[in-house]
């Protein structure tokens, strides 16, 4: 097995623990859209898109609730990519990934929740598609109706123009999650 395929599978099983029952399917749907928005991209990006909240892997789920109840939301997610970070610089390394390699990586991952050049811009739009995709559901069940609005303005209002056409077409089973999701989307189309 190369170590590409290995540090995947790696990856994979830390995600798997992670007490938000949606990131292992995040990880994988945030590669598959970092592939759709660039088809191009290199290994170091499609590891970074499944990586990019690997430091869940790592935390319970009480301890997961108050991270995301911290009032600094940015802050919030600023350590969030920290740890990631750590987490997978020390699996590259250990898989004996080239220092470049590993430098983009870690960029990419330290800046995919506020982007700020065209890859890190491509990873942040990824996350949120994916987001909207595979996890608004579990989040809203999870933290209700106030912080699901909050959480759906912020991954919204990060993004792409490109992006943003995607997720207006989302549509949930939840009526109340839909009704929620459409009322704030339209608002800030607006």
């Amino acid at each position: 097995m190369d170590k590409i395929k290995a540090i995947e599978k790696e990856i994979e099983k830390i995600i798997s623990k992670s007490p938000h029952r949606t990131d292992p399917e995040h990880s994988k749907s945030t590669k598959k859209w970092i592939l759709k928005l660039k088809p191009n991209a290199d290994e170091a990006m499609q590891i970074a898109a499944l990586a990019h909240d690997i430091e869940r892997g790592f935390i319970g789920e009480k301890e997961a609730k108050l991270k995301e109840k911290n009032k600094n939301y940015d802050k919030h997610k600023e350590e969030h990519a920290k740890r990631s970070v750590k987490v997978i610089s020390a699996l590259l390394r250990k898989y004996d990934f080239h220092k470049e390699f590993i430098k983009k990586v870690e960029h990419l991952v330290l800046y995919h929740e506020v982007g700020g050049d065209e890859d890190t811009d491509f990873l942040k739009d990824a996350d949120s598609i994916s987001f909207f995709e595979d996890n608004l559901e579990y989040y809203f069940e999870v933290f209700g109706n106030e912080k699901t609005k909050f959480k759906i303005k912020y991954m919204f209002d990060r993004i792409s123009e490109k992006a943003k056409g995607i997720i207006n077409k989302y549509k949930y089973d939840n009526f109340k999650l839909n009704k929620l999701f459409k009322d704030v989307i339209l608002d800030l189309n607006n």
